[in-house]
């Protein structure tokens, strides 16, 4: 796992009260199915599936991610939150991620909105959110994080435009432990801070949301679009679109286009 076993996995994470329960696997079709599964079957919050490699591995609106062997982080965090910490999920996981990077690397991160982390313009990492409900109320989430480390994004035509790994970026390999550290670590102080309220986590999503005041097309999840300026994000992180007409429109879901 680039630097990363099942030993070191539990010395990396033996601090952190997420990851506290692991489960390694060289192989798996996707992190996320696991967790859901593991979840289902009564694991405890802060137990992480992580994997070498994913052979189905998918991000965001059921697209593939992709999953190669050794290069990258894969993993699903199982987290049992109160529904005020599932409300700031959204912003606390890729603003997690985006941080865990910039202090185990030094490279500054982003934010498209709602969860991509760029460098620059191009994803270094993606997050899924999943969650079950038991009448209204919460019974888990997973949060599901991807993380380009070691992976040669410049050798694959498709991807050297629209991705970015930590390696690409620094120009040498990169400790796959240290991240997955780094980001555990800012993804629990985050998740604990939205016990009492995510004011902070949405001033700090909202300072490295990289398209405000850009235009964009937003594609929601119904097929449809909608082009405009965006403009802000509401504490529950949707986002405010100002349309042509001058009316603004808030959008609690969809995926950004830049340039209309």
């Amino acid at each position: 796992m680039s630097g990363l076993d099942s030993e070191r996995l539990a010395a990396v994470l033996a601090n952190n009260a997420l990851g506290r329960y692991t489960i390694y696997l060289e192989s798996t079709a996707s992190t996320q199915d696991v967790a859901k599964n593991s979840a289902d079957e009564g694991a405890p919050e802060g137990t992480i599936v992580i994997a070498n490699e994913q052979t189905a591995g998918r991000g965001r609106q059921g697209r593939s991610w992709h999953s190669p062997p050794g290069a990258n982080l894969y993993f699903t965090i199982i987290l049992r939150p109160t529904i005020e910490q599932l409300v700031a999920l959204p912003m606390a996981v890729p603003l997690a991620v985006a941080e865990g990077i910039e202090a185990a690397t030094g490279i500054n991160a982003g934010i498209k909105w709602p969860n991509d982390v760029l460098v620059g313009r191009r994803k270094i990492a993606g997050v899924l959110l999943d969650s079950e409900f038991r009448e209204d109320q919460p019974r888990y989430a997973l949060a599901g994080v991807g993380i380009n480390v070691n992976f040669d994004t410049s050798a694959h035509a498709e991807l050297r435009d629209i991705a970015t790994s930590l390696q690409v970026e620094r120009g040498t390999p990169v400790d796959t432990g240290a991240v997955l550290s780094a980001v555990m670590e800012a993804i629990r102080e985050r998740y604990e801070q939205s016990r009492m309220g995510g004011a902070g986590t949405y001033q700090a999503w909202r300072q490295r949301l990289s398209n405000l005041g850009n235009e964009v097309t937003v594609h929601l999840p119904d097929g449809s679009t909608a082009t405009g300026v965006a403009e802000d994000v509401t504490e529950q992180g949707a986002l405010v679109l100002r349309l042509p007409g001058g009316e603004t429109c808030v959008m609690p879901a969809g995926e950004l286009r830049s340039g209309g």
